[in-house]
């Protein structure tokens, strides 16, 4: 699950890319893309934190988002 997490976040985040390239590259549909960028920084927000509970549910960092040391 963590792995394909962290490959969707990393699509979202090319995404938002994308969409700030496409604001310089098209002024007259700027409007728009800085929407759908928005909106893809809310989705990484939701993401990222999903990710975070994951790795506190699966002992990998504490409540203070401290990595845990785990024994080999």
């Amino acid at each position: 699950c963590p792995t394909h997490l962290l490959a969707i976040l990393e699509r979202v985040r090319e995404f938002e890319r994308y969409t700030t390239s496409c604001i310089e590259r098209y002024p007259e549909d700027a409007g728009t893309h800085q929407w759908l960028k928005a909106a893809a920084s809310n989705i990484d927000s939701l993401l990222s934190a999903t990710v975070v509970q994951l790795a506190r549910i699966e002992g990998f960092v504490d409540d203070q988002n401290r990595l845990v040391e785990r024994s080999v």
